[in-house]
């Protein structure tokens, strides 16, 4: 599956070069911070890798990210390796080689939906990836260490393979969907939702049993939650907070990152007075019943100003083009000053509207909307990460190219739909391409 095909091997030496460039502009403009402002993201991957035994306990969550820091031990033992030969912290360089590989592989995997399970031309499907990837925070994952671009690359490759397993009319096997299912939930726990809708689009719902939904969902949950706690247990007491390992990473990386063990920083009064400010900050701002500690975590607001807010111009806005005032702050944004940006959204939508509408009978296309309406369901419904809602669009905004895929294949005048495309994807690239290599560089 990873074997490149022949009419793959031109187009992956100009995305390799591509996301490899841009990653280092990013390294060489933010080498030795421990976490430049990214919007909603969090550094806890960068601290994971730099020093697993205190930073991983933040990130052993049953509930969200179980496995996440188990997986990514074998990069910090990379760089413990790396460390001890170069002597500095090479964990921006190995975490932007995995980005890279993920960013690859997930562009590569969405050209071939586009190829064999919906059947367009080869210069279509390398219009729609790079639509996808001309997305404001689709093309943040290229150089953002954290679980989304992780999670991004697996949930389009589970779409790949339920695709093609629709298409032959071929089940999943027991172990095929154990092995997917522990591995996207691992990511993310909600993403073991969407492998259970892959499970019933491809092999069907007759096929599921109680004996089943034991085997490939019950005992795979379990093993992760009692792999997690294992975790807890084997750093339990080691968490000195990110806070104080920022500290400490940005205090020895003034001429070049070094190793930093976090055991051993000696923190002047002026930090340790710093860093309780603020734990003391952040646990007043936490204290309070539960409902309300969710209402100002979240920002749940039942106006209609707030929530068309947060629907039409962070959800649907932000996760696709930038706000240039504010950029890459994590706040609510709202309208775009500029027209284009608007006529350029509601384009866009309507394009895929139409797509599903057309495509509506479409098996494949069903299970992309079951993974769409978990995403919505939590963040729309139940108000999860409501606030920044834009940061999620790795989960769910494939379905939009993949909707237009289908605008392709059924459409009239598809010369008139294609140019329209072409031309959202030239303006994406370079509206978006623009303020965020200005960012890598400035």
């Amino acid at each position: 599956m990873f074997k490149l095909r022949d009419d793959e091997r031109h187009i992956s030496i100009v995305l390799i070069l591509l996301f490899s460039v841009i990653n280092f502009l990013y390294i060489h403009q933010f080498y030795g911070i421990f976490w430049p402002k990214l919007s909603g993201y969090d550094p806890w991957v960068h601290g994971i890798v730099t020093d697993w035994i205190h930073a991983s306990y933040v990130y052993s969550d049953i509930f969200t990210h179980s496995l996440f820091s188990f997986l990514l031990l074998p990069l910090y033992g990379l760089n413990m390796l790396c460390i001890k030969i170069l002597g500095f912290n090479c964990a921006d360089y190995i975490l932007g080689i995995v980005l890279v590989f993920n960013s690859f592989f997930s562009f590569i995997f969405l050209k071939r939906i586009f190829i064999d399970i919906i059947e367009l031309t080869h210069k279509d499907a390398l219009l729609l990836s790079t639509l996808f990837f001309s997305f404001a925070y689709i093309m943040l994952m290229i150089v953002v260490p954290e679980h989304f671009p992780f999670s991004m690359f697996l949930l389009i490759m589970l779409l790949y393979v339920s695709g093609i397993k629709i298409k032959n009319n071929r089940p999943f096997s027991s172990f095929e969907m154990i092995v997917l299912y522990i591995l996207t939930a691992g990511i993310t726990i909600t993403n073991g939702i969407k492998a259970f809708f892959s499970y019933l689009f491809v092999n069907g719902i007759i096929s599921l049993s109680i004996k089943k939904i034991v085997l490939l969902f019950v005992v795979p949950t379990i093993f992760i939650c009692l792999l997690s706690l294992f975790q807890k247990q084997l750093t339990k007491g080691k968490d000195l907070g990110m806070t104080t390992l920022a500290v400490a990473y940005e205090k020895n990386a003034k001429s070049k990152p070094a190793y930093v063990d976090i055991s051993k920083v000696q923190l002047t009064s002026k930090e340790l007075v710093d860093f309780e400010r603020v734990r003391k900050e952040r646990k007043e701002k936490e204290s309070g019943d539960l409902i309300s500690v969710y209402k100002r975590r979240y920002f749940i607001d039942s106006s209609y100003d707030s929530f068309f807010k947060v629907l039409f111009c962070n959800f649907l806005g932000e996760s696709f083009q930038f706000h240039r005032n504010g950029f890459l702050e994590n706040r609510i944004f709202g309208l775009y000053k500029n027209p284009i940006n608007h006529i350029v959204q509601i384009t866009l939508l309507l394009a895929a509207l139409f797509g599903f509408y057309l495509g509506r009978n479409d098996k494949f296309l069903r299970l992309c909307l079951s993974f769409f309406l978990v995403d919505f369901t939590i963040h729309i419904a139940l108000g999860y990460a409501f606030k920044e809602i834009y940061i999620m669009a790795p989960h769910w905004t494939f379905l939009i190219p993949i909707c237009i895929g289908y605008l392709f294949k059924y459409g009239n005048r598809l010369n008139v739909i294609r140019s329209i495309v072409s031309v959202i994807t030239i303006f994406l690239v370079s509206y978006n391409g623009f303020l965020f290599v200005r960012y890598c560089c400035t």
